[in-house]
């Protein structure tokens, strides 16, 4: 497995999880979430009430882990909230390129 797709499969649940999280804790309702995120209402009921079985421990470990990272991800998350899906996009690239020190071809578009 590359970086990339160990990045997909690894990182990417974990910031949606967070996401999820950051954006209840603003005020949104799981209906509110789940536009947002294009996801059903069921898997933002799901990781809220931790049937995923995320490990906190893990989120802090792979997101916020410096500082950059953390700031990339607040972006992506505030990018969501308003729709920007493009801007939301561009930022998960650069999350990705940071952790994984590769650009794809999706990145090198942007």
């Amino acid at each position: 497995m590359d970086a990339i797709e160990d990045f997909n499969k690894r990182v990417l649940p974990l910031l949606r999880y967070y996401i999820i999280y950051k954006l209840r804790d603003e005020g949104l309702n799981e209906l509110e979430i789940s536009k947002r995120l294009r996801i059903t209402q069921a898997a933002v009921s799901k990781a809220l009430n931790n049937r995923y079985k995320i490990d906190g421990k893990k989120v802090m470990e792979l997101l916020l882990n410096d500082k950059e990272s953390a700031k990339l991800v607040d972006k992506i998350k505030d990018s969501i909230k308003e729709m920007n899906y493009k801007e939301a996009q561009a930022n998960i690239c650069k999350l990705c390129y940071l952790k994984t020190n590769q650009s794809c071809v999706l990145g090198e578009s942007l």
